[in-house]
């Protein structure tokens, strides 16, 4: 998503937006959201697939044709209308960011909130659930953990919602500590030059 400009996203949640609208309505919101997710890691795995899916190479007429033959009773007939519609509009390569936007906006409907939490070591089964607790009564939000191992964290946690971040690792401890000791020795410096240019005069 960061290499994803601004306007793609705004065009993308149009999408949506619309998507999620008519898979609310037909009972199949989650069955979408497993269709959209399977097919992008596929973009991701298959280089073919890729291609004919996102490439403005490939011809609209030849795509439309591809995607009836490949999908067409394969997937929901929701999403294959959507990719069509992708197509005619030849906003394919948005795919990758449609489904996110749609698993998001899902998401919002189902009042849960990915967090990505970064830990010196894998988390225990209580400190996940403990930590799952606070979140829920903070964020008013049922937490979905995305964790990850960093071997040269010191301790403590790295918590992010969104665009929002929450150091809580010993490594950033230190350097809030170091900078106050940075900060207090130069203070202190800079009044021992102001007591000895006092001291000269």
């Amino acid at each position: 998503m960061s290499t994803v400009d601004d306007t793609a996203i705004t065009i993308a949640d149009s999408y949506a937006e619309a998507l999620l609208a008519l898979s609310e309505e037909k009972g199949c919101s989650d069955e979408l959201l497993d269709e959209l997710s399977e097919l992008t890691s596929g973009l991701e795995t298959d280089q073919v697939l890729a291609h004919f899916l996102t490439s403005p190479a490939v011809d609209d007429d030849v795509r439309r044709e591809g995607l009836e033959k490949a999908f067409r009773g394969r997937l929901s007939d929701l999403l294959v209308d959507t990719l069509q519609v992708l197509n005619e509009k030849g906003r394919t390569e948005l795919l990758p960011t449609l489904y996110e936007r749609y698993r998001l906006g899902l998401e919002r409907i189902r009042g849960e909130v990915d967090v990505h939490v970064t830990s010196a070591f894998p988390m225990s089964d209580a400190s996940r659930q403990r930590l799952t607790d606070v979140l829920r009564d903070s964020l008013e939000l049922t937490p979905r953990l995305i964790e990850k191992v960093d071997a040269n964290m010191l301790g403590g946690l790295v918590i992010q919602v969104g665009d929002k971040k929450m150091d809580c690792s010993a490594s950033h401890r230190l350097r809030q500590l170091r900078e106050r000791f940075r900060d207090r020795a130069s203070r202190e410096i800079h009044a021992g030059k102001d007591y000895f240019e006092a001291a000269e005069s």
